[in-house]
């Protein structure tokens, strides 16, 4: 069984090195389908902020989000041979908070009292 998620992914890479870059992304596009990603400046110590982002399938096994970030983790770590930070933040598609408003016949005759 599987849930669909969105995904955003946050590797923290030091300096300019497009070959570290290209490990990373593709470290994490053999766990999840990342079609690409963007590098940014960051203000922060730890280096520039690549960061990826896609909806897909989770397997349950998972579940939470902290064992696949674990697992995300791990393959850059290995990938690159070095300690590189990584954030994920996971939304989950198919139980999203919502609101339910029901605007039954009172509703409507308070409106029509009121001119409408």
């Amino acid at each position: 069984m599987s849930r669909k998620y969105e995904l955003a992914l946050d590797v923290y890479v030091p300096g300019y090195d497009s070959e570290l870059e290209r490990k990373t992304f593709e470290a994490c596009q053999s766990l999840f389908p990342f079609e690409d990603f963007e590098v940014w400046d960051s203000f922060r110590e730890d280096g520039r902020r690549m960061v990826m982002v896609a909806c897909g399938e989770l397997a349950t096994d998972d579940f939470p989000s902290s064992v696949f970030a674990r697992k995300l983790a791990e393959a850059v770590w290995k990938a690159t041979g070095r300690f590189l930070r990584v954030e994920l933040r996971a939304t989950d598609l198919e139980d999203l908070p919502y609101d339910t408003t029901v605007m039954d016949e009172d509703d409507f005759r308070q409106w029509k009292s009121k001119g409408g």
